[in-house]
């Protein structure tokens, strides 16, 4: 490894730091790459179509087979997806509404717990579903499914967890506001 990357910290690549734009910005990266793969699949097979000498059976059966794996692949940009998301989240608690606590907390449940300690609004059924939603992202990063079977995790899902991580950060960044204005930390 090189050494400019064995002790890296967040001073090292933030400019302007996160923000919660970064969840809607990088949901839509991951839907522009998966609409490019897929808009390039129907290209070359548009193009097949018109040039290939293969009986009309045969190469839709190739075609068949290139689709799928065409769908494999995006399918994978929404385990990246969901992954970054949750970085991002847990990247705000740490660097905007708890930066004192930063070399402390490890892991969502304790950056989640410090929030609560911090008395940030997190109801019971909200902590449990960032909770479910960081052990989904845990079993895909530490024992990711096979090549050919990304598994059930799909569009819909990271959007719902987007939106969901979105309105609970939105809650604390009107709470942060709050204490700011009131010269609270």
């Amino acid at each position: 490894m090189r050494d400019k990357l064995r002790e890296i910290k967040e001073r090292d690549y933030w400019c302007y730091g996160l923000s919660l734009d970064d969840f809607d910005w990088t949901f839509d990266l991951a839907r522009r790459l998966v609409d490019a793969h897929i808009t390039l699949f129907r290209q070359e097979a548009a193009e097949a179509r018109r040039t290939s000498v293969l009986p009309p059976d045969i190469l839709d059966e190739a075609l068949s087979d290139t689709g799928y794996y065409t769908y494999v692949d995006t399918e994978y940009v929404w385990h990246f997806c969901l992954w970054r998301l949750q970085g991002i989240l847990e990247g705000l608690i740490v660097s905007r509404f708890l930066p004192s606590q930063l070399p402390g907390l490890r892991g969502l449940r304790a950056k989640l717990e410090a929030m609560r300690a911090a008395s940030y609004t997190l109801s019971t059924d909200d902590y449990d579903e960032l909770l479910a939603w960081s052990k989904l992202r845990n079993a895909l990063s530490h024992a990711p499914p096979e090549r050919v079977r990304p598994g059930p995790l799909e569009q819909a899902d990271v959007l719902e967890y987007k939106d969901f991580a979105k309105k609970v950060c939105l809650l604390w960044q009107q709470e942060h506001e709050s204490r700011s204005k009131a010269g609270q930390p």
